[in-house]
Order: C-alpha cells, then sequence, then structure tokens
C-alpha cells in the first residue's frame, strides 16, 4: 500500500530535481 506522505515525498523530491535542472541549464546557455 502506498502512502500519500510517500507519494508526496517523490513528487517534492521531483519537483526539486526538475527546478535545480532548470537551474543548471540556464547556466549552461549563459555559458555558451
Amino acid at each position: 500500500e502506498i502512502s500519500h506522505e510517500g507519494m508526496f515525498d517523490q513528487t517534492s523530491k521531483g519537483m526539486l530535481n526538475l527546478k535545480r535542472n532548470l537551474k543548471s541549464n540556464e547556466r549552461n546557455v549563459e555559458f555558451r
């Protein structure tokens, strides 16, 4: 059984990773 907290945990982690990736992508674009 999947708990709602566990699902929320995974989602928030995914969002953090997405934001981190976006920031690194922005930096890469600036360097070009």
